[in-house]
């Protein structure tokens, strides 16, 4: 499913697949927010809460290109 929220912009149910993309997100994010915190537990969080009830949801851009996470 995917929905116009702005133009040029969509929202996009995300897959259980995508649970270690959601990972590398989160741990870098708050890696940059707080640099000398441990987040070993991100990944526990994770898959606490992310199931098909409680889905990913993406806010891309129109053109429909992902953007991959620099390594």
């Amino acid at each position: 499913m995917s929905e116009q929220l702005l133009p040029g912009y969509i929202i996009r149910r995300g897959s259980l697949l995508e649970r270690s993309l959601l990972l590398k997100f989160m741990q870098r994010t708050y890696q940059d927010i707080f640099p000398n915190e441990d987040f070993s537990h991100l990944e526990q969080t994770v898959k606490q809460y992310f199931s098909s009830d409680t889905p990913l949801w993406w806010i891309e851009e129109e053109s429909g290109g992902r953007e991959e996470l620099p390594q």
